[in-house]
C-alpha cells in the first residue's frame, strides 16, 4: 500500500513537470510493485488526474498508457507471446513489427470540429479527462485543419536545439509551460508531432493495412486541406528486435532533434488485427498490439578538475 502511495506520488509529480525521483528510479519501484502484485489496481490507471485548476475535458476515445519492457529478450518475449494469436491477418509476425520513438514530451491531442476545423487541444491527464492548453492554436506545427469530427494525437515536446535557453530536463519545462494560461515567449519553443489519429463517426474512418500506410494517409488527408507545416513521427519496419535495439542505443537517439527514452513496437497490420489483439484481454489500461522498450538510460560524467578555497573576511578563532 505504501508503494502504491509512493508511486501515484511520484508520477503526480512527473506529469506536473516537477520530478521526485529519476526515471531509472521509478521504473525500478514500478517493477517491484509488478513483481509482488501484477494485479494491483494501480496498473489500471493511466497518467495522472488533471489539476482542479484546469479546465477538463472527457476524452471521447480514452488515450491509453503504454505498456514497458527493459530488454530486448522480453521485447522478443512478448513478439512471440501474440505471433500465434487465432485469427490475426498474418499467421506469423515474422513480417516484422513497427518501429516509432518514444518521445520523451508531453501526450496530447489536436480536436477538430464538425467542419474539419481546430476545436481545442488537451493534454492527456489520466487517459479519461485531459487538461485544455488555452493557446494552443498558437503553437507552431498544428494542423488547423483536419479531417470533421476527429482528433490527431501526438506528443508536445522542445527540440534538443534549444535545450540551452532551458534548465533542467526538456520534458519538464514542456510540461510547465503548457499549464500556463497564455501563451508567452517560452512557448515559442513548443513543437507538436503526430502518431496516431481517432475519427468519431464510421463516415470518415480511415482503414489503413499497417502503421506507415496509417501515417501517409494522415499525410495525405493534411496536404489536402492546404497544411503544409506540420510533423508526423517516423516509423520503420524490422523483423530483429535485438538489431533495432542495438541501432537505437548507437545510432537513432543521437540522431533524432528529440529526446527519447526508448522505442515503441506495434504489431503488423491494420486495425482488425489491433482489435483481435484486444480483445483477448478484458481489464488494461493499455492497448496490447504495441509495447514500448526503454533501454537503460544515458549517463554523463562529471569531473571535479580543481578546487579552489577562498574566504571573503577573516574570522578570528
Amino acid at each position: 500500500k505504501k508503494l502504491v502511495e509512493n508511486l501515484m506520488k511520484w508520477k503526480e509529480a512527473y506529469y506536473n513537470g516537477t520530478p521526485l525521483i529519476s526515471d531509472e528510479e521509478f521504473d525500478f519501484e514500478e517493477r517491484k510493485l509488478k513483481k509482488i502484485d501484477p494485479n494491483n489496481e494501480y496498473f489500471r490507471k493511466v497518467g495522472y488526474k488533471t489539476s482542479t485548476r484546469d479546465i477538463n475535458v472527457k476524452h471521447v476515445v480514452p488515450m491509453l498508457s503504454m505498456q514497458k519492457v527493459q530488454t530486448a529478450e522480453d521485447a522478443d518475449k512478448w513478439i512471440k507471446s501474440i505471433e500465434n494469436t487465432p485469427g490475426l491477418s498474418f499467421q506469423s509476425l515474422k513480417y516484422g513489427v513497427w518501429i516509432d520513438p518514444k518521445i520523451d514530451g508531453v501526450s496530447g491531442k489536436i480536436v477538430y470540429d464538425k467542419d474539419g476545423n481546430f476545436q481545442y487541444a488537451s493534454t492527456r491527464g489520466d487517459g479519461l479527462v485531459g487538461a485544455i492548453i488555452p493557446f494552443a492554436n498558437q503553437i507552431k506545427e498544428i494542423p488547423k485543419k483536419f479531417l470533421p469530427n476527429s482528433e490527431l494525437r501526438g506528443e508536445f515536446f522542445i527540440s534538443k536545439k534549444n535545450r540551452k535557453y532551458f534548465n533542467g530536463p526538456l520534458r519538464n519545462n514542456c510540461s510547465g509551460l503548457l499549464k500556463r494560461k497564455e501563451f508567452t515567449e517560452e512557448s515559442e519553443f513548443i513543437e507538436f508531432i503526430i502518431y496516431d489519429v481517432h475519427t468519431y463517426s464510421k463516415s470518415n474512418e480511415i482503414v489503413f493495412k499497417d502503421r506507415l500506410d496509417k501515417l501517409n494517409k494522415i499525410k495525405q488527408i493534411l496536404e489536402d486541406n492546404d497544411i503544409t507545416n506540420y510533423r508526423i513521427v517516423p516509423v520503420e519496419k524490422t523483423d530483429n528486435i535485438y538489431d533495432i535495439y542495438k541501432k537505437y542505443n548507437e545510432q537513432l537517439r543521437n540522431s533524432w532533434d528529440y529526446e527519447t527514452d526508448g522505442i515503441i513496437m506495434t504489431v503488423d497490420g491494420g486495425q482488425d488485427n489491433y482489435n483481435l489483439i484486444n480483445s483477448k484481454y478484458t481489464i488494461t489500461s493499455f492497448n496490447r498490439f504495441n509495447m514500448a522498450l526503454k533501454p537503460p538510460a544515458e549517463f554523463g560524467e562529471s569531473v571535479i578538475e580543481d578546487i579552489e578555497c577562498y574566504t571573503n573576511r577573516q574570522t578570528p578563532y
